[in-house]
């Protein structure tokens, strides 16, 4: 065996991101020690289940709840958190990982490898609403046999542990960037004792046990969830919070008034305003690099010909969502995205996006086109295209619904405005119950794939997008007979295929988020895939 030894230590200072002074710290201000943060995210979680929990505001309290296998830093780099060390087989199919001493559930009882391959294998059996889960059986040998099933019944599933410390994972095929897959929740450790199989409706239970620098104290679905320092953490000494209340907040204007007023220390779902009425401002901070797309999603089971979907992607004209949002300067905080995977993937020679469809700008704006392709199809003033574009109400989605609107009208497409509350928004966009939608994904892992996998057949359930041609481009694509450059090569044209040819999605930007940060506050850390750890943070006088 080939031992690539990944002995890295946690690094904690290279992790922090964002220091004192860029928190808005500094002068005579000295740690408080101990206090209770006060978080407002976008909106409430359905529940605290690390496999069905797909969404940045479940995320942004499991991150904080859960101890990993690896995690991210700053540059996107992949580190060890559980994992001490670990080796690859020379074949690139056999995973062996090494976990640290020391690390506890929060009721004292130690953390087993068997703790995270049940996690692992519970997601596999959770079935569609563990959406993430394909990060898992797409790759484990036998994983995909198990879909669906209770643990018990599970057979031949090459993801198990050696002993308490040992996990080893065998794969179909090598896989360059499996270990990143590893830092999503679907990976988690959960306790056989507490997570019912097939259910999430333990998740919101205080007792159960968790094994990161803090755990749930209580629950309101409708208000907060508040968090307390967990003394059984590994590295519990040096988490200084007592603990932190999360804020379910869908209103942006609302977080940023909390925030002025003091209710909270941080807002995290802010309108773009901010740019404007925090310009220079200690409190205005940006959190980047942030991997992350905003796009149009069209079903084409209800716009069925390729066509006119081209025509929606050449009546939309990027620039004015940057400018009805007001983000033009936020020294690129926010840019036009002509493709479908955003800056800070990297690709054959740099960043994937930069070399590939920022060059190529597939379907520019041109409305005369666009005008034209829909009277081929019957579409004129006297007759025009009626669709519904559908998305979760906030401030921003509401700018961008209303840009669309009004750039489509412009070539004979009449659109109706639909909201709904984020939990049912993202239900119905899962199952296809929308004609146009607003949708965005935040990178998981730092490879093309992340995004280009989104609408293989396999990775979908139920399956609302297929193309045999860009499942057979994908795979082609991976083949591992290609050396690294090729892949790229290959990639960018399965990109071009899905954003030009088939036009199911239509890119508008690529950005970073706000947020709004008391001046009380320094080191908390965020990573290029959007999560918030508050594991080191602390409050000052």
């Amino acid at each position: 065996m080939k031992k690539l030894k990944k002995a890295l230590a946690v690094a904690m200072t290279a992790l922090m991101l964002l220091s004192t002074a860029a928190c808005g710290g500094g002068g005579d201000q000295t740690p408080q020690g101990g206090g209770t943060l006060k978080v407002a995210l976008g909106d409430a979680p359905a529940y605290l289940d690390p496999a069905i929990g797909g969404d940045s505001y479940t995320m942004s309290i499991l991150c904080n709840l859960y101890f990993p296998l690896f995690c991210y830093d700053k540059d996107g780099n992949v580190i060890n958190e559980a994992v001490e060390s670990y080796e690859v087989s020379d074949d690139g199919l056999t995973y062996t990982f090494h976990l640290r001493e020391g690390n506890k559930w929060s009721d004292g009882k130690a953390v087993t490898a068997a703790d995270y391959v049940y996690g692992a294998m519970r997601s596999v059996g959770y079935g569609p609403d563990a959406g993430y889960s394909r990060f898992i059986t797409d790759h484990v040998v036998g994983a995909w046999d198990n879909y669906g099933k209770d643990v018990k019944d599970m057979s031949g599933m090459a993801y198990v542990a050696l002993d308490e410390k040992t996990i080893e994972a065998k794969l179909n095929a090598p896989c360059p960037y499996f270990v990143s897959k590893m830092i999503c929740g679907v990976f988690y450790p959960l306790r056989s004792d507490f997570a019912e199989e097939h259910t999430s409706a333990w998740a919101n239970n205080p007792a159960v046990p968790t094994n990161g620098p803090f755990k749930l104290a209580a629950i309101n679905e409708s208000e907060k969830a508040e968090l307390v320092k967990n003394d059984e953490y590994i590295y519990a000494d040096k988490v200084k919070l007592e603990g932190v209340n999360f804020f379910f907040m869908a209103d942006q204007d609302a977080q940023q008034l909390a925030f002025e007023t003091g209710e909270i220390d941080m807002a995290t779902n802010v309108s773009t305003n901010v740019f404007t009425t925090y310009k220079g401002k200690s409190e205005l901070v940006v959190a980047k690099p942030y991997v992350i797309n905003y796009f149009i999603l069209l079903n084409p089971n209800e716009i069925k010909e390729p066509e006119v979907r081209q025509a929606l992607a050449y009546a939309t004209n990027r620039s004015e969502f940057l400018t009805a949002l007001d983000v033009n300067d936020t020294a690129g905080a926010y840019y036009e995205l002509t493709g479908f995977v955003p800056e800070g993937i990297p690709g054959k020679t740099g960043d994937f996006y930069t070399e590939g469809a920022k060059q190529a700008n597939w379907l520019p704006y041109d409305p005369e086109k666009a005008k034209t392709i829909l009277a081929k199809y019957g579409y004129t003033e006297a007759n025009p295209l009626k669709l519904t574009y559908y998305y979760s109400n906030s401030a921003t989605h509401t700018t961008v619904a209303q840009v669309i609107q009004d750039q489509w009208k412009k070539v004979n497409v009449e659109v109706e405005l639909k909201t709904g509350d984020v939990q049912t928004f993202f239900k119905d966009r899962g199952n296809g119950n929308f004609q146009a939608c607003r949708h965005a994904n935040s990178a998981d892992y730092l490879d093309p794939m992340i995004y280009l996998e989104m609408y293989d057949s396999l990775s979908q359930d139920p399956v609302l997008l297929s193309s045999a041609t860009y499942d057979k481009m994908l795979d082609d694509a991976n083949d591992p007979a290609n050396d690294a450059a090729t892949r790229m090569d290959m990639l960018h044209e399965a990109e071009e295929y899905l954003v030009k040819d088939l036009a199911w999605v239509i890119p508008l930007y690529g950005y970073a988020n706000p947020y709004l940060v008391s001046t009380k506050i320094t080191s908390f850390e965020t990573d290029p895939s959007g999560l918030t750890l508050f594991r080191y943070t602390e409050l000052t006088k």
